[in-house]
């Protein structure tokens, strides 16, 4: 069993580099794939040197958590301090799901690499104006991620820094079971915690670096199909086949073709689907979580305005790409059925090509979604859903806390 699993794993070298450089779409893949590996999780190994430190890294970060999430539980009569741990603990706790994903289901993640990688239609195949187009929307999704990485740096260094600068304790409140404040003993945590902090952080978004172009390009994949498939009796269609196999294959064969591309590309959804899904889930919690604490602390405590602002606009940056994505996978994969509709199949004689023609049709008209572990679709509605449920929860618990701060 172990033998199979490892034979799954295939190495993404060099090759792979130079081979999604040169698509508009795949390239977006790239600074994803370099922060992974500056972490040593990137999916295409699993030596014992790789599987050992990854281990490793995951029993500190569990070991972090449990001394964390007990100051909660221990403080949590004292509103102020119990809020603002709980912030750090789920993004903890979001770290954990999604290094368990990115390094426990590595051959799947793996296996979709390099389908993407080598069979995903390049973006040479339709038009230059429509290259551009699908281009400049993963450039958008790109620029999306780096705009949540500005201010969870930002936040992270004053996190960081602060409890050091202002001689306030630890970057994490914890409960040891020995006196932390002692002399070296506190330098050393202090030192552990800051460097398990940053590993949170880049961890974190060094994940929606390769997650979140990786369903875009699924999302582009299937625009390059619909125009494929629009364009299959059109004389267009020749330069296309032209592009992709280095001959004019008949009709028949193309459709075939386009056939197995929609099969991948389902299959590779489904398989987004269950390898995310639960980070997806988490994401959502947590978000939902980090903005209702985060605007409660800015009440409560506002010398912390500062780190709970940045905290509260990274989240919502975040929420927001994975919905985006959510929705442009289910917009793109629904458009199929008109695609294939649009191809002028009046003008073919061939009834075998009109019968299955509407096969077709009817499997495009189920459209490929990501969920919340099946609870809730990755899209729009979904993330104005969060801002609502938030904004209740947040109401909510205000008026607890005003009305026992007053009974006090």
């Amino acid at each position: 069993m172990e033998a199979r699993r490892r034979a799954k794993i295939r190495r993404l070298s060099s090759d792979f580099i130079n081979g999604i450089s040169k698509d508009g779409a795949k390239k977006c893949l790239v600074p994803g794939k370099w922060l992974l590996e500056s972490l040593v999780v990137w999916p295409d190994t699993d030596s014992k040197f790789v599987t050992g430190f990854n281990w490793m890294c995951f029993i500190n970060l569990m070991v972090l958590e449990v001394f964390h999430a007990s100051y909660v539980v221990v403080h949590r009569t004292d509103y102020g301090n119990a809020i603002t741990a709980a912030a750090t603990v789920t993004t903890t706790l979001e770290c954990l799901v999604r290094f368990y994903i990115i390094v426990f289901k590595k051959p799947v993640i793996n296996e979709i690499l390099f389908n993407i990688w080598r069979k995903f239609w390049p973006l040479s195949v339709v038009s230059n104006k429509k290259i551009a187009r699908l281009t400049r929307r993963c450039n958008v999704t790109l620029a999306l991620t780096f705009g949540c990485y500005g201010p969870a740096l930002i936040c992270n260094t004053m996190i960081t820094l602060g409890p050091y600068l202002d001689n306030s304790g630890l970057i994490f409140k914890s409960v040891f079971p020995f006196q932390w404040n002692q002399t070296y003993v506190y330098e050393i945590i202090y030192f552990w915690q800051y460097v398990s902090e940053w590993y949170i952080l880049i961890l974190v978004n060094s994940f929606d670096f390769f997650m979140i172009p990786l369903v875009m390009i699924c999302a582009v994949q299937f625009a390059v199909l619909q125009n494929v498939f629009k364009n299959i009796l059109s004389a267009k269609s020749y330069k296309q086949r032209m592009t992709l196999y280095g001959e004019v294959i008949p009709d028949r064969k193309m459709f075939l073709n386009c056939l197995d591309q929609q099969r991948m590309l389902i299959k590779i959804c489904e398989q987004l689907e269950e390898v995310f899904r639960f980070a997806i889930l988490f994401q959502f919690f947590c978000s939902t979580a980090a903005l209702c604490s985060s605007t409660i602390v800015l009440q409560v405590d506002p010398s912390q305005f500062a780190e709970m602002l940045t905290f509260a606009v990274a989240h919502m940056f975040q929420l927001f790409y994975y919905c985006f994505v959510g929705n442009e996978l289910t917009v793109q994969s629904e458009k199929m059925a008109d695609a294939v509709y649009a191809c002028n199949w009046h003008l073919s004689d061939d009834i075998r090509f009109k019968k299955e023609l509407i096969l077709v049709i009817q499997r495009c008209q189920k459209p490929q979604t990501l969920t919340a572990a099946g609870f809730i679709d990755l899209n729009f509605v979904s993330y104005i859903s969060v801002l609502r449920l938030c904004f209740s929860f947040y109401t909510l618990l205000t008026s607890l806390i005003v009305s026992k701060l007053s009974k006090t």
